[in-house]
């Protein structure tokens, strides 16, 4: 069962999360600060949290047991990746920015401890330091989308390190979907 639920307080988000208790949840423009009711539900395997300019502390997320997927978008105080390290179960992620705001990381050496991650999305995404470098670690990664804003250097070395993962970035081009001025 997919849940799509609308929590503008943390009073909401409480009491929605009291009455359900799902496999997969999505949350949208939720303006909630503390998520670590989503701890108590050991049912939930994919999480998604789209636009919640209130969040930043994402440790609750380290407490789900079974976690398989996981998207934070348009998160912009989340800045501290380090409690994903706890998230062995982890398949797929995505961290990425909003339209106007890119988030924005400390550093993604966490993402290395992942072992069972076979797919990263970032997109509109800022890096404290060693940028995407931490991404060679995975060795379980099969695809990996980024967005075209990191350094030349930082694809160049993850297509040399992470050979036969699938990610646009890696080709010498890439194609246009419609030619510029014909």
């Amino acid at each position: 069962m997919l849940l799509i639920l609308w929590a503008s307080t943390i009073k909401s988000f409480e009491k929605a999360l009291s009455l359900v208790s799902a496999r997969v949840m999505h949350f949208y423009e939720m303006r909630v600060a503390d998520i670590s009711s989503l701890e108590k539900n050991n049912k939930l395997r994919e999480l998604a949290i789209h636009w919640n300019s209130r969040l930043e502390d994402i440790s609750p997320i380290a407490h789900i047991k079974e976690l398989k997927g996981l998207v934070l978008e348009d998160t912009p105080k989340v800045h501290d990746l380090t409690p994903f390290s706890r998230c062995v179960t982890l398949e797929s992620l995505e961290f990425s920015g909003g339209m106007w705001k890119k988030n924005k990381a400390s550093s993604l050496e966490t993402f290395s401890r992942l072992p069972a991650l076979k797919s990263v999305r970032l997109l509109n995404l800022a890096i404290g330091s060693n940028g995407l470098k931490p991404l060679a670690n995975l060795s379980s990664l099969a695809e990996l989308e980024l967005s075209n804003q990191f350094p030349t250097e930082d694809y160049a070395y993850l297509a040399v390190k992470l050979d036969g993962v699938k990610c646009e970035y890696f080709s010498p081009y890439v194609e246009l979907p419609n030619p510029i001025d014909d």
